[in-house]
Formats: C-alpha cells, sequence, structure tokens
C-alpha cells in the first residue's frame, strides 16, 4: 500500500509530466523520467520484500486472572536478503475494555531465527485469541508499505482466580445419614471392589456371589467400598438482566470465582462435584471428583458469560431431574429475588436438599459502593445456610474457618 510520502511522490510525478508536456522542456522530461523509475523500482522492491518470512508465537494455552504470562514471537527469515527495519505487532486482548498491543522493531538477517518477548497481563477470565502478528516494513525509499499478517496457534483461556477456602459446611452435611435414615446410593457415587464378606440383611439381592454362596452353603456377597459419600452441585444463574455491576465486580464474576474456589475445596476432600447452568442451552459438566474434573469445570467457567434470556425459576425447573435427591446444592440469588429464594426452598423441600445459597446485595451492585454490616453467614433450619456477599467485599474473609460454635451447630 502506498505511505503518505507515496502518495505525495505520484502527485508530484503527475505535475512534472504536466509541466514538461506544457513547457517542452527536455530538463522536466529528464525529471519526470527520473522520478517514474525511483517509483517503479520502489514497487519492484516493496513486492520482494517479507516474502520469505516465517512467524511462530509461543505462549502457555492456559492461564489464571491476574497471572502475568510470557509470550514469544520468533521470526525466521529463509530468503537470500536480510530484511531490517521490520515492526512487529501483537495484541493480547484479555483486557476488559481493549487489547493491549505491543510493537518491536528489528532486524532478520538472511537465514536468521529472531525471537522478541513480551508480557501480558491477564485481567480477566474468557476464552482468547491473541494477535495476528503483523510483520510490516518500508520499501528503500519509503514509498511503500508491505504488512503480512500470520496467524500462529493463539487461543488462550484464561480461568477464573481460586482463592483459599477455609470453612465450607457442604460435604460435612451430606456425607452423613439424614433425619435417622440410611443414605442410599446415588448416580454418579464411584464403588471400588474390596473382597467378598459374608451377606447382611442389608446388602440386597443384588450384590449375592451365587456361586461362591453354593460352595461355602452360606450367601456371600461382593464388598464394595464407595469412595466418595458426597454429591454436591453448582448452578449458576446465566440471566442478563440478574447481572450486575461492573468489569470485574459484577454478581456473575463473583458467583464464577466462588464456584471455581469452592467446587476445588470439595474436590480435594474427595466430594463428586457437578456445574449447572442454563442458558440458551444447558451447560452440564457432569460429576466427578479429580483434578482433571475440576480443570474442566474451570474451562467450562471460562467460558460462560450471562447473556441468557431464561429466569432462574425457569432454568432450576429444567435443571431439576439433574440434582439428585438426598444430595447438596449451592446456589446465588439477588436478595430482592424472593420468587426464586421460595423456588429453592421448594425444590430443597421435594428432593430433600442440604441448600447454601450465597446471596448478593443487589444494591451494593448498583451504586458500586460495599455494603454496610452486611451478615458473613446465617444458619436457618438444619437444611439451609446463607453467605452474604456485597460488592468489591473480600471473598476469601466470606468463606474463612468458622468459629467452633458454628463448627458443633453444622455437625449436629
Amino acid at each position: 500500500m502506498l505511505t503518505p510520502r507515496g502518495k505525495f511522490f505520484i502527485f508530484l510525478s503527475a505535475f512534472c509530466l504536466f509541466l514538461s508536456w506544457y513547457t517542452q522542456s527536455r530538463l522536466a522530461y529528464f525529471i519526470c523520467a527520473l522520478l517514474f523509475s525511483i517509483l517503479i523500482v520502489s514497487y519492484i522492491l516493496f513486492r520482494l520484500q517479507i516474502n520469505n518470512i516465517e512467524c511462530l508465537r509461543k505462549s502457555g494455552a492456559t492461564a489464571s486472572e491476574d497471572d502475568v504470562l510470557d509470550v514469544g514471537i520468533t521470526l525466521a527469515n529463509s530468503g537470500f536478503f536480510s530484511e531490517d527495519s521490520l515492526s512487529i505487532s501483537d495484541s493480547f486482548p484479555t483486557d476488559i475494555s481493549s487489547s493491549t498491543k505491543h510493537v518491536f522493531v528489528g532486524m532478520v538477517g538472511k537465514g536468521a531465527v529472531v525471537n522478541f518477548n513480551y508480557k501480558g497481563y491477564c485481567q480477566k477470565r474468557g476464552v482468547y485469541t491473541l494477535g495476528p502478528v503483523i510483520v510490516g516494513k518500508n520499501d528503500f525509499f519509503g514509498l511503500f508499505r508491505k504488512e503480512r499478517r500470520f496467524y500462529p496457534p493463539s487461543k488462550l483461556i484464561v480461568f477464573p482466580r481460586v482463592f483459599k477456602v477455609g470453612f465450607f459446611p457442604l460435604g460435612l452435611r451430606s456425607s452423613m445419614p439424614r433425619y435417622g435414615r440410611m443414605v442410599s446410593r446415588r448416580s454418579g457415587e464411584y464403588e471400588e471392589f474390596q473382597g467378598i464378606r459374608e451377606y447382611v440383611k442389608e446388602d440386597g439381592l443384588r450384590k449375592i456371589h451365587w456361586p461362591l454362596s453354593a460352595k461355602h452353603e452360606k450367601l456371600m456377597v461382593r464388598h464394595f467400598e464407595q469412595s466418595s459419600s458426597y454429591m454436591g452441585s453448582i448452578l449458576l444463574d446465566l440471566k442478563e438482566a440478574d447481572n450486575i455491576g461492573m468489569g470485574k465486580d459484577t454478581t456473575f464474576e463473583y458467583a464464577v470465582k466462588i464456584s471455581a474456589s469452592v467446587s476445588d475445596y470439595l474436590i480435594q476432600k474427595g466430594g463428586n462435584v457437578q456445574l449447572l447452568a442454563y442458558g440458551d442451552e444447558p451447560v452440564l459438566t457432569g460429576f466427578g471428583q479429580s483434578k482433571e474434573h475440576h480443570t474442566r469445570i474451570l474451562e467450562t467457567l471460562a467460558e460462560l458469560e450471562p447473556e441468557g434470556q431464561l429466569d432462574f425459576p425457569a432454568a432450576l425447573t429444567r435443571l431439576e431431574p439433574i440434582i439428585p435427591p438426598s444430595s447438596s446444592l449451592l446456589v446465588f440469588l439477588l436478595d430482592n429475588d424472593t420468587n426464586s429464594q421460595n423456588m429453592v426452598r421448594s425444590l430443597a423441600a421435594k428432593k430433600d436438599l442440604f441448600v447454601i445459597e450465597v446471596i448478593m446485595s443487589s444494591s451494593s451492585f448498583v451504586d458500586l459502593a460495599p455494603a454496610k454490616e452486611v451478615l458473613k453467614i446465617s444458619y436457618e433450619g438444619p437444611n439451609l445456610i446463607k453467605y452474604y456477599c456485597s460488592w468489591r467485599q473480600g471473598l476469601e474473609g466470606i468463606f474463612s474457618q468458622s468459629s467452633t460454635s458454628q463448627h458443633e451447630t453444622m455437625a449436629a
């Protein structure tokens, strides 16, 4: 493409051509020919430059919020001539408001490989595409500028930041028999074979090992141990109108961070955890209790955006079959959304759920000011706990270790 200098040069050449025609001056013809010769040579050089440049970007595929990522750009020149005065630019788009552009100027000699490095700040969770890398150069006379765009592998997943959870009662309650009843095996739990033992009345016929029973002339059963007796579901509200706040300080962003941190805490305790949400389509991770499963939860949280139109009660109704009975449920609700709160209580009574509600102070996120005298945690009956959260309130402090009396209350 033409540079501003190139446009002026063409205008000057055209003016000299007109002047030579009008005056019939040999000097004017000579100047006109010289200018057009420079223009042609400049165009040929423009067409030949940076054709043999190859580009590769090196960076991590994943990071967490507030991480500083090292990004490397490698240029290789496979041509017969050195390429100097190159401008190299790359964009790092994890800034909330706009991409951060990094620009370098350098030379890549014949057959040489040159590295350029910069640091990118991962400001906000999400799935991003870096670049493209743009390599540009002006010709010798500065009349033309050539740019090439390179699209090396550039997908970057920024996970939500996981904070330390000191205390969370989800696993404590649901790992015990409730109200004196036997806790039955639920879908998603894992059993490991431990051996053969004698039959007892509670085993049921399914576990009887009939060949060994015939050999020993008494009923023998296969003995299994459950690797986890805890099952918990984390439910996110994806309705766009329910997301209040600005930038990283919104009700949904807080819910994402809490979900990432609580799921990590519970999986470390050996629990089975699933993440649920409903936008235009259901979002289901399934149950799991491994580090790989937590990574899958983080990847899902990185991609989620509150862009749905479905009300939370309607989403809860559609996801109800996925929530096992006699399990735990973590939900995020606005303090003024009594309809959703009543819906959760109705579902808890219907399916015998242990419910943890994180109540977001709507006025605090609207006014962008911390709420005054907000409760940290409250216990309402044997099946319901509430955590309270306001704008820019330290989440790690909310989910810190409870007092001995609170711990005893939960264990009772």
